[in-house]
């Protein structure tokens, strides 16, 4: 769960106390357009999200490639 954190902290700045400010990274984006085939075929969102925010991609890669847990 640490790991959603710091990747929710990366995507949004909220300093200012009000609405948050988004600013994705370009991997992010890559990332999005790899996964959104795979939905149409029955990856779950939760699974979606781990893809597209993942800092272990290497393990990641992996879980993806078997089918997830």
């Amino acid at each position: 769960m640490d790991e959603f954190y710091q990747a929710m902290s990366d995507l949004f700045d909220w300093t200012d106390g009000k609405n948050p400010k988004q600013h994705l990274p370009e991997f992010v984006h890559e990332r999005i357009n790899w996964v959104i085939p795979y939905v149409d075929e029955g990856l779950t969102y939760f699974g979606a999200l781990r893809a597209v925010l993942g800092y272990n991609e290497p393990e990641l890669q992996q879980e993806f490639e078997l089918g997830g847990e």
